[in-house]
């Protein structure tokens, strides 16, 4: 099934569930999309092809080793998970970046990203405290929410943004930008505003300029 009409026209409305743990490279599923040896407190989720088109001196091995001894560190208990291996991620992030004027594209990539998280949940899902997001939104996407608030929406926002992003195109279409949703694993619905129920932490390590 496709949209029709408007900036999502032709996307498809499909999360690709059904393939988000095959890898990009056939023969098995690589360690960072295996769940198996759970449980795990923290999860890292960084897309290693993504970073090395924003900043290759952080992209494929640059800031692995530093991402790789956080997750061993001391009480962090971690997992590194690199969404880049993922063969329905990598669809929903070609498909987001064809349609940089269409939220519900960019919400599709985020919702793939967050399903792979909530593997390396065990039994209630209480084993997984904190969730580290690497990178900004050409990285990791922040999820979309549209903005209700009639007084100061995100369309009146004058924010130094490219053009041409789709954070912009978020802002100009009344959405406000979030991460919260990456800690979920349920949603509440309140007079048709969609709110997630964090159980987990959600932070970004970002990149200084």
């Amino acid at each position: 099934v496709t949209t029709s009409g408007g900036p999502c026209q032709g996307i498809t409305l499909s999360s690709f569930t059904g393939y988000l743990n095959t890898p990009v490279t056939p023969g098995g599923i690589p360690a960072t999309l295996n769940s198996s040896s759970l449980p795990y407190s923290t999860v890292i989720v960084d897309n290693s092809a993504a970073m090395n088109q924003v900043s290759p001196t952080y992209g494929t091995g640059g800031i692995y080793p530093s991402l790789n001894s956080l997750a061993s560190a001391t009480g962090v208990n971690g997992v590194v998970l690199d969404v880049a291996q993922s063969k329905g991620v990598v669809d929903l992030v070609n498909q987001a970046q064809a349609n940089p004027s269409c939220p519900y594209a960019v919400n599709l990539e985020a919702q793939g990203i967050q399903d792979l998280i909530n593997t390396y949940r065990a039994g209630t899902g209480k084993n997984l405290q904190d969730v580290v997001i690497v990178g900004d939104d050409n990285v990791i996407p922040f999820f979309r929410y549209a903005d209700a608030e009639t007084i100061g929406p995100e369309s009146t926002y004058q924010v130094p943004l490219s053009s041409t992003s789709a954070a912009e195109a978020a802002l100009e279409d009344n959405y406000y930008l979030t991460d919260n949703q990456y800690g979920a694993a349920s949603e509440l619905t309140i007079n048709g505003t969609l709110l997630p129920i964090q159980s987990a932490a959600v932070g970004r390590l970002v990149v200084t300029p």
